[in-house]
Formats: C-alpha cells, sequence, structure tokens
C-alpha cells in the first residue's frame, strides 16, 4: 500500500508514520541499521537514500526474496545484503544459493536454527543473524553457538543482560 494511503491510517490509529528518509536521518550513527526490502523493484532507491544519509559500513540490506539480494550485491557489491530464510532448512541448499546470489550472509527464523546448522555458516564463512528472538535464555545460548548477530525487539534488555559490566 503507498505510503500517502498509510500515514492517515496510522495517524488517525495514534501512530507515527515517518518515512523512510527520516527513518535513516534519526538512527544515523547510532549503530548498525538493517534494512528489510520485502519485495524486489526498489533496491537501488533504497541504496541511494541510505548511502546520502547513513554513514558507510553502518547498514545492510536483507530480504526474503533472492531477486532483491541478487540486486542489491551487484548494484552495491560493497553493501552487505543477507538472504533471509524461515521454516526449517537445508543447509546445504542454503549454502549453494548464498554463494549464487553473491549473499554476504543469512538471517535465520530463530525457532529452525540448530547447533549444528549454526557451525555449518561459520564453516563456510558466512554471516548467520538470527530473528526475531525476544527471549533473554535463548538469546544466550544463540551467542554461545557463535551466532553473528540477534535481531530483536527488545535490544536494551537482551543487552544488559549479556553484557551486565556494561564493558566492550
Amino acid at each position: 500500500m503507498p505510503y500517502k494511503k498509510l500515514k492517515p491510517i496510522a495517524v488517525a490509529a495514534g501512530y507515527g508514520f515517518p518515512q523512510l528518509s527520516e527513518v535513516f536521518e534519526l538512527v544515523a550513527g547510532k549503530g548498525l541499521l538493517n534494512i528489510e526490502l520485502k519485495q524486489a523493484g526498489h533496491e537501488e532507491a533504497a541504496i541511494r537514500l541510505a548511502r546520502g544519509i547513513l554513514p558507510v559500513d553502518s547498514f545492510a540490506f536483507s530480504s526474503f526474496d533472492p531477486a532483491a539480494v541478487r540486486t542489491c550485491r551487484r548494484v552495491a557489491p560493497d553493501v552487505p545484503a543477507f538472504l533471509i530464510v524461515w521454516g526449517p532448512q537445508d543447509g546445504a541448499r542454503d549454502v549453494a544459493a548464498l554463494r549464487e546470489l553473491d549473499a554476504s550472509g543469512i538471517a535465520f527464523e530463530s525457532g529452525h536454527l540448530s547447533a549444528e546448522l549454526t557451525r555449518l555458516f561459520c564453516r563456510e564463512r558466512f554471516p548467520l543473524f538470527v530473528w526475531t528472538v525476544n527471549d533473554v535464555c535463548e538469546a544466550v545460548r544463540l551467542a554461545e553457538w557463535g551466532v553473528t548477530g540477534i535481531i530483536t525487539d527488545i535490544p536494551a534488555e537482551l543487552v544488559t543482560a549479556m553484557n551486565p559490566s556494561g564493558k566492550g
């Protein structure tokens, strides 16, 4: 649905509805931003916008759509682009797909990741992110397995729980 149609609905429900450029300006320089593309077709515009606002090396793209990942890597080979997968997976097939797409890594649904799959992606040198982890015990277990990053709705809580000293 176009932004112009969604904004009045969001405002009527009491929510803000910033444009992507406003979100980029809000988070610029505050960490790594994962920009998820819901469908192919807008990669070049999103890359151009991100490059114009966000610091270099502070953003990456991800998508369930292999075509979007492929286009991001072709248009901006210096910007990471990750394939997102859900449900039970075949690790060997996923590794082959990552190579074929020139993907930077993979983002797994947390409930379908195993220690064995984590070791496979580590061995194949593909960064592995896991989503959406909102349980501290699960986050600790996944970190112990060696995942590259954890996507969560509760970042402050996980950071505090996993790094109680506040150092490093």
